[in-house]
């Protein structure tokens, strides 16, 4: 990376060469009168410690270290360790110095998501306690025979379980009550706002689209995605008028 090139200024008017459209939405939002004018930008690389690094990998820390880094910005390095059976202090390691290797570096901003167990299950109670999630109890096999299909959603017998049940559950499953995989927490999605038929581009492909949870309150929210993969501003500016993320 040129030195010109390796920090794009907020107020320049010019796409510097090489620029992507990431780089040009960013550019865009902290330029004088965007949405995030006079702040940082601020990335994540969050890989799982259960292997070494792989090309995929490679791509995607390039992405959000070499973003900050173009930006004047900060990158943290977060180990996404949600599987402890599968992870060693090696891929740690390993990881940290592939990184390096690469010419970037996190800082004193390292962390693991597992730092972050407590706080995810008191918003898990919080979505309980607002009935957007509650327990299942299929099994495996059972989860099989109400996925669903092209023409009927997905929908769990333990759907509408009584608020104050799921959470007297949930505080038992963490307790080590009952043996791994009794039950599940799951999210209550909307499937009325689900379009299977949808092409993605020019590739042919149907896919499901979730077009978002109806709250109360709300008005049905419009299409995240119409017939098209491209990053379109157009589509992302509908996103932000939703207020999704």
């Amino acid at each position: 990376m040129s030195e010109e090139n390796k920090v794009i200024a907020a107020n320049e008017p010019e796409r510097a060469e090489g620029s992507n459209f990431i780089d040009n939405f960013i550019t865009e939002d902290l330029a004088p009168g965007g949405q995030y004018e006079g702040m940082t930008v601020h990335t994540r690389f969050p890989p799982e410690p259960n292997g070494y690094l792989h090309i995929g990998h490679c791509k995607a820390l390039c992405i959000d270290f070499g973003t900050a880094e173009k930006f004047g910005g900060l990158c943290n390095l977060r180990m996404d360790d949600t599987n402890p059976t599968k992870e060693d202090v090696e891929f740690v390691e390993a990881i940290k110095e592939d990184i390096h290797w690469l010419g970037f570096d996190w800082g004193d901003r390292f962390y693991y998501g597992s730092d972050y167990f407590e706080k995810d299950y008191e918003y898990a109670v919080e979505l309980i306690k607002k009935g957007l999630a509650y327990v299942c109890e299929l099994t495996p096999e059972q989860f099989k025979e109400y996925r669903g299909d092209l023409n009927t959603p997905a929908v769990s017998p333990y759907r509408d379980r009584p608020i104050e049940e799921s959470l007297d559950l949930f505080a038992r499953m963490r307790a080590g009550e009952f043996e791994d995989n009794r039950y599940t927490l799951r999210a209550k999605i909307d499937y009325g706002f689900c379009t299977a038929n949808t092409t993605m581009g020019a590739i042919g492909i149907q896919v499901w689209v979730y077009h978002g949870e109806v709250l109360p309150g709300q008005k049905a929210p419009q299409p995240a995605l119409e017939g098209s993969s491209r990053p379109n501003r157009s589509r992302r500016n509908d996103r932000r008028e939703r207020g999704d993320k």
